[in-house]
């Protein structure tokens, strides 16, 4: 299975220079927290974005004002949509009010651009869990994960960060997302949350520097490449509108394709200095069906480097024998997603990925498996959703005998962030009002380490609220509680954890 995806994914970097679609200008990535996406899910789901979207985050800005260009063309959205649609769609009309201007001739303003301001506060009662044994350095932490690596301390906690975009000339764009953030204890760090420069060559961007990424179609985890650990400082490739197929790759349509590699930890305690590979393509045979197909790898390190010599059964997923000739730990897999417009648009999705192994011939077995379905008309109208999420690893997911430290960067799972042998169910239950404010209950049941006499079991639910205040002001509300059980695997420890946060957005023009 990772022979057959590495080689037709060596044959599509080749087509890659002969696209000729390479109208669309740069632009800049939308953080993976946006409340875009949320609105961009209802409206795929609603029927107003006819082709699905790909499996590849994050979207960039002038990406989503296509989508949103074409809803408007066609007048789908009128005063006889549902209130909540037509308040969405005129949050997004201004929202993307430049980009939309681009795609009618304009010209984007260059300069500095002070993008987005951001500040949140919060109190979380929780003490870290371990994870999997052969997984040494990790933790689950309830209630707090997918925040590009940052973690909420016991107690009080508050962060500030803001976004700002340099807009060089048509073909170089700068963006800086500073993040400061201290606790009670007046503990106070500084870090980069995002900072990237983008140029092009035809029709791939061309990213160098840290952002998040997200891979594949898990909205509450995904098997290859989440934004759990902090993002990579990596280069990264990708196109900027989608590839076209002619003649005998007509059936495809068209495909989206992402391509990174990075430099991890030197001080890592496994092998110092490994990098990182992943290549993603996604397909669009109709516009209800989309398929994507990924692999991922960290590769070399000190007394392990990769060479030209090794290319070959890189491609081809050769395993080595012996702790000496191994220099990767791969994953690879193919996911989907189908929409059913005449059964209230449902949505069916899947990731399937194998783990790296000691085997001559790749195949699909020790498999791992994300599987949902989202209703985005739970009522007819499409007020209330439906999202049903269930996933599982196996004991060989994200552990390896050369890269002990895991599938980890800066001991945090690149992945899914349950980890090892772990099993989580999940659903959601949105409600839209009439201004476009979105609230959700969450639930959800995990089960760590499942092949020990006591698994660590984590039952959690929150209630997260959206509104946007005025023009530019949004506010998050997120409350939840969680209740964990066989806590460090023993018989009725138990433990539960709480968390209250506010987060306040000012966008800027």
């Amino acid at each position: 299975m990772k022979k057959m995806l590495c080689i037709l994914n060596i044959f599509l970097l080749l087509m890659m220079a002969s696209s000729i679609s390479f109208a669309a200008p740069l632009s800049f990535n939308i953080p993976l927290d946006s409340y875009i996406y949320t609105y961009l899910d209802k409206l795929e789901g609603l029927g107003y974005i006819e082709e699905l979207k790909p499996g590849i985050k994050p979207y960039t800005r002038m990406q989503v004002a296509e989508w949103i260009y074409r809803i408007r063309e066609k007048a789908m959205i009128n005063d006889e949509s549902p209130e909540y649609v037509q308040a969405i769609m005129e949050r997004l009309l201004d929202e993307f009010s430049e980009e939309l201007a681009v795609l009618e001739g304009a010209l984007l303003p260059t300069g500095i651009i002070v993008k987005e301001l951001s500040w949140s506060s919060s109190h979380y009662e929780s003490e870290p869990i371990k994870q999997h044994p052969n997984l040494p350095y990790t933790e689950y932490h309830p209630l707090d994960n997918y925040q590009n690596g940052y973690e909420l301390h016991d107690g009080f906690n508050s962060a500030f960060a803001a976004e700002v975009n340099v807009i060089l000339k048509d073909s170089f764009l700068l963006s800086l997302t500073p993040h400061l953030q201290f606790d009670e204890d007046d503990e106070l760090s500084f870090s980069w949350e995002s900072a990237y420069l983008k140029t092009r060559f035809r029709n791939t961007q061309i990213q160098l520097g840290k952002d998040a990424f997200w891979w594949g179609r898990g909205k509450r985890g995904s098997l290859a490449l989440t934004n759990n650990a902090t993002p990579f400082t990596s280069i990264a490739f990708r196109n900027i509108e989608p590839v076209r197929f002619e003649h005998w790759l007509k059936i495809l349509n068209k495909m989206d394709y992402a391509v990174v590699y990075a430099d991890l930890e030197r001080d890592r305690s496994d092998v110092r200095s490994p990098g990182f590979f992943g290549w993603r393509t996604d397909f669009m045979p109709t516009a209800n069906l989309n398929i994507g197909m990924a692999l991922t790898s960290i590769i070399g390190g000190e007394g392990h480097e990769f060479s030209l010599s090794d290319l070959w059964d890189f491609i081809t997923g050769e395993n080595a024998w012996t702790v000496e000739e191994e220099k990767w730990n791969m994953i690879a897999g193919w996911d989907w997603r189908l929409r059913i417009p005449r059964w209230r648009g449902l949505q069916l999705y899947g990731e399937h990925y194998g783990e790296d192994q000691r085997d001559k011939i790749p195949s699909p077995f020790l498999m791992a498996h994300v599987w949902g379905l989202y209703l985005p008309r739970l009522t007819k109208d499409g007020v209330w959703d439906l999202q049903l999420e269930t996933a599982h690893t196996n004991r060989h997911w994200y552990v390896h005998w050369v890269y002990k430290n895991g599938y980890t960067y800066k001991n945090k799972l690149i992945g899914d962030a349950m980890g090892t042998d772990s099993n989580r169910l999940y659903v959601r239950v949105g409600r839209y009002l009439a201004d476009g404010s979105v609230m959700a209950f969450h639930g959800e049941h995990v089960e760590l380490n499942d092949a020990v006499a006591y698994p660590q079991t984590v039952d959690a639910f929150w209630v997260s609220y959206q509104r946007k205040l005025d023009h530019s002001l949004t506010i998050d509300v997120t409350v939840g509680v969680a209740w964990l059980d066989n806590v460090n695997e023993t018989e009725g420890n138990s433990d539960t954890d709480y968390l209250v946060k506010l987060k306040v957005k000012k966008t800027l023009k």
